[in-house]
């Protein structure tokens, strides 16, 4: 199929000329392919939260926050500070590492090739003061204890809210 902007276009889910590379904090979620719940065994779980607290050894301008791994999604809050490094380094290079790596170890350990481990893309939202960064650790600390309401756990799919 030849590419024809018309019909295969994709719009951004970014803020319109927000620079991601900015200091900051970044509350993200990152959902696996087709949300299937493959984040259950401990060893996955594992190899996810490493790949998380690795970050700052790959990209000197990030510190990782508040995180937690659910069963079919991931949040967290990384924190940037471009200040630390002689380049700038925008937060989708930094998500893509991490997505990247997780999804060869976990689908290595699945013994599964070729498949997407990860959604394309991922939501991301700029905290923009104290009181959003406290909230939104909070939301992740919580989190787990929502599975059970959470309307893409696949024990709720058919029912009615």
């Amino acid at each position: 199929m030849t590419f024809n902007p018309e019909v295969h276009h994709r719009r951004s889910i970014r803020l319109h000329g927000f620079d991601y590379s900015l200091s900051g904090a970044y509350f993200l979620t990152i959902c696996t392919y087709e949300r299937e719940c493959l984040l259950v065994s401990e060893a996955l779980v594992h190899a996810v939260q490493s790949e998380w607290r690795a970050l700052p050894e790959r990209f000197a301008t990030v510190r990782p926050d508040e995180f937690v791994v659910m069963p079919n999604h991931v949040h967290g809050v990384l924190l940037l500070n471009e200040e630390e490094a002689s380049a700038k380094i925008p937060l989708g290079q930094e998500v893509s590492a991490f997505k990247s790596l997780t999804a060869i170890q976990c689908n290595r350990m699945l013994g599964r090739a070729h498949r997407p481990f990860w959604q394309r893309n991922y939501f991301e939202r700029v905290v923009r003061n104290d009181d959003e960064f406290k909230r939104v650790r909070q939301y992740i600390r919580d989190n787990t204890a929502k599975w059970a309401e959470d309307k893409n756990n696949p024990a709720n799919v058919g029912r009615s809210s």
